[in-house]
């Protein structure tokens, strides 16, 4: 009965009366750069309050009851001057914090700069702008010249740029490089179980490229678990926004302690690396052994028996996919001779042995064996022979006419 008895209550309120009394409270939410293992930032989010109870209304309900765009960029601006009045006692203290703004794309056109703007209040307040990030939902806007004059008046005003939701449904890698945005948020859909899900790392390693071309730093939003921010740790990811080290808090109110959970997840990250490197360590024991064993019997092995003597090299190694050997010039001499044992998948038809005859002279495999590498091994991927994941290592060595040979194998990778 009582979450009943709250909805008329919400109802009841008006855009009008909250400018009014401007009743509504800035919290704060910590961002954590686990590089410099402290607070980075906080981000502002403004919560409406009913009347004397002090009932707090959510910010999407909030937003929701302006009727028109004169109330809702009011609101808008209402709700970030609020939140930069909370944040000046924190400025004044550190000078290094940022403070994350939300803008409500619809109020773009209302201007950043004049009497009664952001930037007035930021300089009343003593806030430098550079420390303040004007954060948009850019999937949220379908005009590239909105999202261009927003970018370039936040710019002149002094202020960093923030793009919100980077990787959802309607957010583009080429509008986020063309706006060039300071700060790039990684989409909390995104960031939920990614430590188990190989396509979403994928996307976000595509975001995290973009960012370091244009020298934007990328911050995972929502993270909620330490395998979450152990596997974005690893893919690139130094600033964290989420659950897993802090909720939201009332402004003027004692921030959370974040040491704790930074100091955890840190230390934990070590050993997660260690373990890796070391399992990758005695992995790349195993290739070498692996592909010496195979080098030592192809050496007197000449070109007409090639092709047997890779099929016997098979039947001993059941962990290799497939083999086959190049000239010096990257020409392949054998044919592709595959594992008969493995289960090939549905795409079996687009994945077809690499015939004798083919070129691999471009491949930066055949490129860092003839650069003088001794061995050569890639990292994971789909292989075009089998459709399965693996690995291919590449080494030269010399056949029975001395001639200088590459003996390329494709070894099984855990999916």
């Amino acid at each position: 009965m009582a979450h009943e008895d709250k909805i008329p209550r919400i109802a009841d309120v008006s855009v009008a009366s909250i400018l009014k009394s401007e009743a509504v409270l800035t919290f704060f939410q910590p961002l954590v750069s686990l590089r410099r293992k402290s607070l980075f930032g906080v981000e502002a989010l403004s919560r409406g309050l009913i009347g004397d109870s002090g009932e707090a209304i959510p910010p999407a309900l909030l937003f929701q009851l302006a009727e028109d765009k004169a109330d809702l960029a009011n609101l808008d601006r209402l709700c970030r001057r609020k939140a930069l009045e909370a944040f000046a006692p924190m400025h004044a203290l550190s000078r290094e914090l940022f403070l994350c703004l939300n803008v409500e794309p619809t109020t773009l056109d209302w201007g950043l700069v004049g009497s009664g703007t952001l930037s007035d209040v930021a300089q009343r307040l003593g806030v430098d702008p550079a420390n303040v990030v004007l954060e948009l939902d850019e999937s949220r806007i379908a005009d590239p010249s909105t999202l261009t004059r927003f970018a370039n008046s936040c710019r002149a005003a002094g202020f960093l740029l923030g793009l919100d939701g980077a990787g959802g449904p309607h957010s583009g890698l080429e509008r986020i490089a063309e706006l060039r945005p300071d700060i790039i948020k990684i989409d909390r859909r995104l960031v939920s179980g990614v430590h188990s899900a190989t396509h979403k790392q994928d996307v976000v390693r595509g975001l995290i490229a973009t960012a370091d071309r244009i020298g934007a730093l990328p911050v995972a939003v929502g993270v909620e678990t330490e395998e979450e921010v152990i596997l974005l740790l690893e893919l690139g990811v130094e600033v964290f926004q989420g659950f897993y080290f802090a909720r939201p808090y009332p402004s003027g109110s004692k921030r959370p302690d974040v040491s704790t959970a930074i100091e955890a997840v840190a230390a934990h990250f070590k050993g997660h690396v260690l373990r890796k490197i070391n399992a990758s360590k005695e992995q790349h024991k195993i290739y070498a052994f692996v592909i010496d064993q195979v080098q030592e019997a192809l050496a007197p092995t000449a070109l007409p028996e090639l092709d047997a003597a890779l099929a016997g090299i098979l039947d001993m190694h059941p962990g290799l996919q497939c083999a086959y050997v190049l000239n010096e010039s990257g020409l392949q001499i054998s044919d592709t001779v595959s594992n008969p044992l493995l289960k090939r998948g549905v795409r079996r038809l687009l994945h077809q042995p690499i015939r004798k005859g083919t070129d691999h002279s471009l491949k930066e495999y055949y490129l860092s064996i003839k650069a003088g590498l001794p061995r050569y091994i890639t990292d994971p991927g789909i292989s075009q022979t089998t459709g399965l994941p693996r690995r291919t290592i590449c080494a030269a060595y010399q056949d029975a006419s001395g001639r200088q040979r590459i003996l390329c194998l494709d070894i099984s990778e855990p999916e």
